[in-house]
Parts: structure tokens; sequence; C-alpha cells
């Protein structure tokens, strides 16, 4: 979620930058930078964790600076989604499976991809930057083509998010979450 943190908070910083909003901008790439002290303490190996204590607030920060650019134009619905792409899919599709199986959907798990990654002997460094090269790849290449082609942004961002949806099945079904439940 830190480094997620920093890919969202520059990516926005830099839309409301460009859109002539610089205290949004500043207050964006304060975040960015809180994640990035966080990072320090908790890049591998861990010294402190997030937890969701950390987490929900941060992703609700999040929602807010993506309302606030949506309603004043900094940017469009397609782009704050696409932003965020990562975490809404990722939570979305865990949830949904979730609750499709009949689990208690609320509860504490560890059924996200990133943590299945981990059980399987991933290193934390290396689901990092699996994470951030998605980013980088996909989603801010999405940005750029939605803000570029406005008239595409739904073709753009609807393909973009089919395509971290399936990569989401595909990453659960070779590490066997699919096919069983996780108990913790």
């Amino acid at each position: 979620a830190g480094a997620q943190g920093v890919f969202v908070g520059l990516a926005m910083a830099l839309l409301f930058s460009h859109n002539g909003q610089a205290a949004m901008a500043l207050l964006a790439l304060t975040v960015a930078a809180a994640c990035v002290g966080f990072l320090l303490l908790n890049f591998p190996p861990a010294r402190v964790f997030m937890g969701d204590v950390a987490s929900v607030p941060l992703g609700f920060i999040f929602a807010a600076l993506g309302v606030y650019g949506v309603q004043t134009g900094a940017f469009g619905l397609h782009v704050a989604v696409l932003i965020m792409s990562v975490f809404i899919i990722d939570a979305t599709m865990t949830l949904l499976t979730r609750v499709i199986r009949r689990e208690q959907w609320y509860t504490a798990h560890a059924q996200h991809v990133y943590q299945r990654l981990i059980v399987q002997g991933w290193s934390h460094r290396r689901v990092l930057v699996v994470y951030q090269a998605i980013n980088l790849a996909i989603v801010l290449p999405a940005i750029v083509l939605t803000e570029k082609y406005r008239q595409n942004a739904i073709l753009t961002s609807g393909l973009t998010l089919l395509l971290l949806a399936a990569s989401w099945y595909f990453a659960n079904r070779r590490l066997g979450m699919l096919a069983k439940v996780q108990k913790k």
C-alpha cells in the first residue's frame, strides 16, 4: 500500500499541477512523500507495518482527491479510476470472490494477490517491483492515453481494467485461490 500510495500520489500531483491546481498538487505530493517516509521504515526487511489502521485512511484520502479532481475538472472519472486501478481491481475481485464463496468478506483474510505471492515464497521486494512495473507499463500509459484522447476514455479505461482483472484472475488461478478456500 505504501508503494501504491507513492504512485497514486505522484500521478495525482502531476495531473493537478498540469491542470493548474497547485495547492491540490502539493497536497497529493505531500501524501506521496508521507508514503515514501513510511517505506523507508517498511521496505524489506520491514521495521513497521501499515495495516488497516493506515491503509484505509490512505484509501479515503486518495478517493477524496479523486472525487475533487473529477468535480473540478482536473481529470476525468476514467483517469481517477485508472490511477487507483491496481488497488480497485485487487480489492474488488478479492471481495467478490469471498462473497460468491459465502465467506465472511468483512473479516481478516490473506487472499489478496500480493499476500498469496508472499506465501508462495516471493520476496516483498519482488512483489513491490512487480506491482510498480504494472503501474508503469500498463496503468501509466493508459492514464496518458485517456488524458490525450478523451474521446476514447471509456475504451481505454475499460480495456485496462479488463486486462488487470484478467491478470488478477489468472494469478489467483495459478496461486490456487480459485481452486480452494484459504483459511487463516
